[in-house]
C-alpha cells in the first residue's frame, strides 16, 4: 500500500472512530444496521469503540448486526435475555459464545429459548448442523422433547432453506452433502410418531439428495409405514397423515418406478406425480383425475413439466379448467405462484 492510501485510511479510521464515539445511540444503531464501509480496517476496532460506550441500544445493535467474535464474548455477559436471543439468531460470529450450552442436560427455560434462537442463525458452519442432526457434541445430552423443538426450529434456518423449485430436474443443494445425509438419517433414528413425522417432513420435503449417498431410503420408507397408505379425499394434501407426507418425500430418493401410479399407497403415487417425464406419457393430464388435491400439488412440483413449454402450457390449461370447476382450491393462483418461482430459479427454461 502506498503512502497516500495509508494516510487516507488512517484519516477515515480516525473520522469514523470519532463519529462512533460521539454520535447518538440511534445513529450508532443505524450505522451498524446499514453495514458500513470499513475502509480496510478490521471490524473489531469499530465494534470495540461502540462496546465501550455501554449503551443498551448500541449493545442491541452489536448483538443484532455484530460480526466480531471477540466483542461478542464480552458483550454477551451484559445483555438482557431478549438481546441475547437477538445475538443468537443474527450475530455473524455464529450467534456468540457457545460455552453456556456446554451442559444441555440441565437447561433453564431461558436457556432453552436462547438455544432455539441459536439454531436459527444462518452463519453456522456445516459442522454445527452435522453435530445437531447427529445429536453429537454439545447436543449429545439434550432431552428428547427439546431435540424435537430444535429440529422443528432449524427448518426455518436460511442456510438450510433449499430451493423448492426443480426438485426433479437440475437440482442443486445449498448445504454440504454431509449435512443433507445427516438430516435424512434422522428418519432412521427418531421415534416413528406423527409429531416427529410432521417435523421431519417440513424439514426434508424440498431436499433431494444430490449425488452418491449412504442414506438407507428404502429402510426409512418402510420404517415410517405406520399408516395404511390411504388418501382422504375430504382433506388437502398437506392435511393428510404426517407419516404419509414424510414417506412420500423419502420415496423421492428411491429409484423411480412406473408401477407406483397404480399402487394402493398414496405416498408412492404422489412421488410418481412429482417425477414422471411427460414426454413418455402423452395423456398425462389424466393423472389429475385421481387423488384430488394430492395429485395436483404433486404435479405442480414436477420439474420435467415446467422445463418443457408444451407441457407447461398444458398444465396452465388444466389450472384454468380446475379453477372454473373448483375456485375455492385456488388452482390457477397456485399455478401462477409456482410459475413465478420456477421462472426465477430456472430462467433458461423460459427463454
Amino acid at each position: 500500500m502506498n503512502r497516500g492510501l495509508r494516510v487516507k485510511f488512517k484519516a477515515e479510521f480516525g473520522f469514523i472512530s470519532s463519529y462512533l464515539s460521539v454520535c447518538t445511540p440511534d445513529m450508532a444503531y443505524k450505522w451498524l444496521s446499514e453495514g458500513a464501509n470499513l475502509y480496510g480496517f478490521g471490524r473489531d476496532r469499530y465494534e470495540a469503540i461502540l462496546l465501550g460506550r455501554n449503551d443498551p441500544l448500541i449493545d442491541l445493535g452489536l448483538a443484532r448486526y455484530g460480526e466480531s467474535d471477540v466483542i461478542a464474548e464480552e458483550l454477551y455477559q451484559r445483555l438482557d435475555k431478549y438481546s441475547r436471543c437477538a445475538m443468537r439468531a443474527f450475530h455473524k460470529a455464529s450467534g456468540g459464545p457457545s460455552g453456556v450450552f456446554s451442559n444441555c442436560s440441565d437447561f433453564s427455560s431461558e436457556q432453552e429459548v436462547e438455544l432455539l434462537c441459536w439454531v436459527f442463525n444462518k452463519y453456522h458452519d456445516d459442522d454445527f448442523f452435522i453435530d445437531l442432526f447427529n445429536k453429537d457434541g454439545i447436543f449429545s445430552d439434550i432431552s428428547d422433547g427439546l431435540f424435537l423443538e430444535i429440529i422443528s426450529a432449524v427448518e426455518k434456518n436460511e442456510k438450510l432453506n433449499y430451493v423448492e423449485e426443480g426438485r426433479s430436474v437440475d437440482y442443486e443443494p445449498i448445504a454440504d452433502a454431509k449435512v443433507q445425509e445427516s438430516a435424512w438419517n434422522l428418519t432412521l433414528r427418531v421415534p416413528t410418531t406423527q409429531e416427529w413425522a410432521k417435523v421431519l417432513w417440513r424439514l426434508l420435503r424440498n431436499w433431494v439428495m444430490a449425488g452418491p449417498h449412504k442414506f438407507d431410503a428404502l429402510g426409512a420408507f418402510y420404517r415410517w409405514k405406520v399408516d395404511d397408505g390411504s388418501y382422504d379425499d375430504n382433506r388437502l394434501w398437506s392435511s393428510q397423515k404426517s407419516s404419509v407426507l414424510l414417506r412420500s418425500s423419502i420415496a423421492d430418493l428411491l429409484d423411480f418406478d412406473n408401477s407406483w401410479f397404480g399402487c394402493d399407497d398414496i405416498a408412492l403415487r404422489c412421488s410418481f406425480y412429482r417425477r414422471f417425464n411427460p414426454k413418455y406419457y402423452d395423456d398425462w393430464g389424466r393423472f389429475l383425475d385421481y387423488d384430488g388435491d394430492a395429485s395436483w400439488r404433486a404435479v405442480l412440483e414436477n420439474g420435467y413439466i415446467w422445463a418443457n413449454p408444451e407441457s407447461r402450457g398444458k398444465l396452465r390449461e388444466i389450472a384454468v379448467q380446475r379453477d372454473a370447476s373448483d375456485p375455492l382450491s385456488y388452482p390457477l393462483d397456485s399455478f401462477k405462484a409456482k410459475l413465478i418461482r420456477y421462472e426465477k430459479a430456472f430462467p433458461d427454461w423460459f427463454n
